[in-house]
């Protein structure tokens, strides 16, 4: 049986967005884009069924209401420990506590790419909080996914 890690990408902008996809879906991921409006957006959080390993935030353009819907989307039920990765901020956090306009520290963020950034470095960092949260959820006596 294969696993596919399920991503969801907050993107407003569609280019990028698509870029994104392609390159998690090319290395074994099912990614949703959430996007490119925010209504758009809301209504995705809002379906049933939406479930994600890791939501992935790119914080180029629009930081601080694309990490609102990341934290609102882990707000929702049997998401909360969903890591959030966020792409284009500052990647040490000692460094700078900002994700563009956003704050890092403090909003549940467990990663931060800086940009420019690899496909190899966005893969394996996906990978590597997807394991983190299961190593977690197994230690809990959580069921691995």
């Amino acid at each position: 049986m294969t696993h596919y890690t399920r991503i969801a990408l907050i993107d407003p902008d569609e280019a990028t967005a698509a870029a994104l996809v392609a390159t998690l879906d090319a290395h074994g991921c099912a990614t949703v884009a959430l996007g490119p409006d925010t209504r758009d957006m809301r209504e995705t959080l809002d379906a049933p069924g939406l479930r994600a390993d890791v939501i992935v935030v790119n914080a180029a353009r629009t930081p601080g209401p694309s990490i609102a819907l990341a934290r609102r989307l882990r707000g929702r039920a049997g998401h909360g420990a969903t890591p959030i990765l966020v792409l284009g901020g500052a990647p040490e956090p000692e460094a700078g506590t900002k994700a563009g306009a956003g704050t890092v520290a403090g909003n549940g963020i467990e990663s931060v790419i800086g940009a420019p950034f690899a496909d190899a470095a966005l893969v394996s960092r996906v990978r590597s909080e997807e394991r983190r949260v299961g190593q977690e959820g197994r230690s809990r006596g959580a069921p691995d996914h």
